[in-house]
């Protein structure tokens, strides 16, 4: 007769793969009271606006083109003026250099929802 091991394993998921599975959505909650946005941007448009909201990510156009980081600052000027932000509550966290970027919001101000339905409010206009 076997008799089971007393060292089984238990799989407990990390901290780093239990946010993974939060922060899959295009609006998730972020690390210490921050808003995460996942965002598709799109220089070179006509004028800067929010396309859609996907499941993954929100996808905006920037009126600016991609060189020399005019469309980072378009984009976070946009993201100021449709979310009624100060420039410092809002930051890259990842995909400077990139078409998909990661900008974190820190401000008590807006909740997720809030954020949500404004960036609605905006595909509408």
């Amino acid at each position: 007769m076997v008799k089971p091991s007393k060292k089984e394993k238990t799989v407990v998921p990390t901290a780093q793969e239990t946010d993974k599975t939060v922060s899959d959505s295009a609006i998730f909650a972020a690390s210490e009271g921050r808003i995460g946005l996942r965002i598709h941007a799109k220089p070179g448009a006509k004028k800067s606006c929010v396309v859609a909201i996907g499941d993954s990510e929100v996808d905006v156009a920037i009126g600016a083109p991609p060189r020399e980081g005019a469309a980072n600052e378009e984009l976070i000027s946009y993201l100021m003026q449709a979310l009624g932000l100060r420039k410092n509550e809002l930051q890259f966290d990842k995909g400077a250099k990139s078409r998909s970027k990661v900008v974190l919001i820190e401000t008590k101000r807006l909740t997720m929802e809030e954020v949500r339905q404004k960036l609605q409010g905006e595909i509408e206009n």
